[in-house]
């Protein structure tokens, strides 16, 4: 059986109780998250959002680090351990049979699950009675950017194939993708129309006051990456593309925010990142608390953002909200955010020539990243609002109940 750790309901971390809820309860929403990090980064404030709005949030996932931040936003948390970085059919079995346990003791009114593996494991639990179920796509991951480490890939990447076809066509399901290239791609593996597959863009990010910041030119070009120490997040076209820039400019610096994920099979392994710590002006200061690297955007020039593949990159709405513009590539989930030279620039992925020329624009054109900076500000104030985005998914799970009720 699931460890269910309960709920807390003590003072914020800011010192101040959580606004007022609803009272009238909307149902109980059970998210389906393989890591407690994740939930943490990417859905905790569409779960904040849910309680206000009377949802009693439930959490399945594994916990390791963020069990206590979890709780003391009262929701309740189960540890279930989808072991991310497994293939094994015994562990499979097992993650199945505690949640198959974890439904049936807590009668969900509906089901988020959220990313692949969750997603392709719910077909398989069959808790017994109708569940309506919304899948969010959030990132097809290494199997779909192409990078592949083993020989593994091609195999495992037909059966994923196959058995996400036959989760997104499964009874009960809405399918959420956060760009329209997905949008397209999901609703033909799932053999319906777009039109069915609601296109949410997010989470939505919570405003924050942004910080003054200087666009003097000719003082130390501060470059700054954020995010998971992985190869498809483009971190070896970055390196490649940053000592070639040292090698023209000393003044120019690069600073990488995020940690190893051991489980993720297009980790860097620690021996290329303790070469790349040597080269100079390059600094890795691992994983930082999100207001402190919220600090860290208000002091960089610009964000590098050189991955192959995302739904929709959450760490570009908080450089918006910064004002700090972007170095991006040209990707389906990057382009439902930046528009090319209006909120930063759109390099070729995988290429770190192209991403080099985008840097070193940059660069030398502090007015215009001034004013790139301020444009995404807007952007992402007006277009991803948590309250726009979020409530768009309260309204299709408040959707999703009311038609799954109406079947029984």
């Amino acid at each position: 059986m699931a460890h269910t750790l309960g709920t807390l309901n003590p003072l914020m971390p800011s010192g101040l109780r959580p606004p007022p809820r609803a009272t009238v309860p909307a149902g109980k929403a059970l998210f389906l998250v393989t890591e407690d990090w994740y939930f943490c980064s990417h859905r905790l404030e569409l779960a904040r959002f849910l309680l206000q709005k009377g949802w009693n949030i439930h959490v399945a996932c594994t916990v390791r680090d963020h069990g206590k931040k979890i709780l003391e936003e009262g929701i309740r948390l189960h540890a279930i351990d989808f072991h991310r970085s497994s293939l094994s059919p015994w562990r499979v079995l097992t993650t199945l049979r505690q949640l198959r346990e974890l439904i049936q003791a807590e009668q969900p009114d509906v089901l988020v699950a959220v990313a692949l593996r969750p997603i392709l494991l719910v077909p398989w639990i069959r808790p017994g009675r109708p569940v309506p179920t919304i899948h969010v796509v959030a990132g097809l991951g290494s199997l779909f950017s192409g990078h592949q480490t083993s020989g593994k890939g091609s195999w495992l990447g037909w059966l994923v194939h196959h058995l996400l076809g036959l989760a997104l066509r499964g009874k009960n399901c809405r399918i959420v993708a956060q760009n329209r290239f997905d949008r397209a791609g999901l609703a033909r593996r799932a053999g319906i129309s777009p039109g069915q597959v609601s296109l949410i863009r997010g989470t939505g990010i919570a405003d924050f006051p942004g910080p003054t910041r200087g666009f003097r030119k000719g003082r130390e070009f501060r470059l700054l990456y954020v995010g998971r120490l992985l190869y498809d997040k483009g971190l070896g076209e970055l390196m490649e593309a940053y000592r070639g820039l040292r090698q023209e400019e000393s003044r120019i610096r690069l600073e990488v925010v995020g940690q190893e994920d051991r489980a993720n099979p297009a980790s860097v392994p620690p021996a290329t990142l303790k070469k790349w710590q040597a080269i100079p002006g390059l600094q890795f200061s691992g994983r930082v608390a999100p207001g402190e690297i919220r600090n860290k955007m208000s002091r960089a020039d610009c964000l590098v953002f050189p991955s192959y593949r995302e739904g929709l990159p959450r760490v570009i709405l908080e450089a918006g909200l910064t004002g700090l513009p972007v170095v991006a590539t040209d990707i389906p989930g990057v382009r439902e955010i930046i528009r090319h030279r209006t909120h930063g620039l759109l390099v070729a992925p995988r290429d770190s020539d192209s991403l080099a020329k985008g840097i070193r624009w940059m660069m030398h054109h502090p007015q215009v990243r001034k004013k790139m900076g301020q444009a995404l500000a807007a952007t992402v104030r007006k277009k991803f609002s948590v309250n726009l985005l979020s409530g768009q998914m309260e309204r299709l799970m408040r959707s999703s109940l009311r038609k799954t009720k109406a079947a029984c």
